[in-house]
């Protein structure tokens, strides 16, 4: 089973989706009403909250209920510093479609927020309710991943669009110490998503394959999963260029591994049996 284990859905008119470039092609509605992407072949898909919002993971859920079959799993956004966090982590993890919540850590001023007092017993809660962290982090992050991974040994996380490497400046020495410093936790899991975005209108094959080596070298092909992150991947060549990259640089990665990263890994992390 083919699993895109990163794609979005939005629409504007909720006005939750400030990060959106003006007048980009991204600046419109994006639904699962709309043709699928490119070459898309995937056999299902993973949705992935796009706006610090409950109105986001409602509309997510809204699609994935239009769209049974094809979304096997949505990745919400609760308040997980409120107080009620644990109760409302037991709601969304009762509704089957719900594999798992994802801050917006990028977006918070406060890079070791995840680790507060306040956020624990939704940690604690997620763990206990089989739920997956997503983790949305820049370099900045990093060492609170390391501590958080350190703490919560039984929360399996996956950690989106690789960790968002400096594609753009091609010093990739810090963030390779990271990512293998990260990759000793048996429950962090990592996207392969996102990567064209950061590396510029300019990127290649070549510019891309520093990161999915070592990527694939750290956290083995069992603990690696394939994304789209469409619509995102629109500003930065295409579905299909994306793809087509992807299918070049896991040319030599065949048999049982390769469908690990394809679908496999999505399947065990996200829990995806059954759906």
């Amino acid at each position: 089973m083919k699993i895109d284990a990163h794609r979005h859905v939005w629409r504007r008119a909720s006005g939750i989706y400030g990060w959106l470039p003006p007048h980009s092609m991204i600046d419109r509605d994006f639904d699962l009403d709309m043709p699928r992407p490119g070459r898309d072949a995937a056999d299902g898909i993973i949705l992935v909250q796009a706006a610090a919002s409950e109105i986001d993971t409602g509309f997510m859920l809204d699609q994935a209920r239009a769209h049974p079959g094809l979304v096997r799993g949505v990745v919400g956004w609760a308040p997980l510093d409120d107080v009620h966090a644990p109760a409302t982590v037991a709601r969304l993890a009762a509704m089957p479609l719900i594999v798992g919540l994802r801050p917006m850590l990028q977006d918070i001023g406060d890079t070791d927020w995840i680790l507060g007092d306040a956020v624990q017993p939704a940690l604690y809660a997620m763990t206990e309710a089989g739920l997956v962290l997503d983790l949305l982090v820049t370099a900045r992050h990093m060492n609170a991943m390391r501590v958080l991974a350190e703490r919560h040994p039984g929360l399996t996380m996956v950690l989106d669009h690789a960790g968002k490497p400096p594609l753009r400046n091609g010093d990739l020495a810090q963030w390779k110490d990271h990512i293998l410093d990260l990759s000793d936790h048996p429950a962090m899991n990592c996207k392969l998503s996102g990567l064209v975005t950061e590396a510029g209108d300019d990127w290649s094959v070549e510019t891309l394959r520093p990161v999915i080596d070592h990527v694939l070298a750290c956290f083995g092909p069992r603990r690696v999963m394939w994304g789209s992150d469409w619509p995102v991947v629109e500003m930065a060549g295409g579905y299909d260029a994306w793809r087509d990259a992807s299918d070049a640089l896991l040319a030599s990665v065949g048999g049982e591994a390769r469908a690990a990263i394809e679908g496999g890994t999505a399947a065990r992390a996200y829990r995806l049996a059954g759906r």
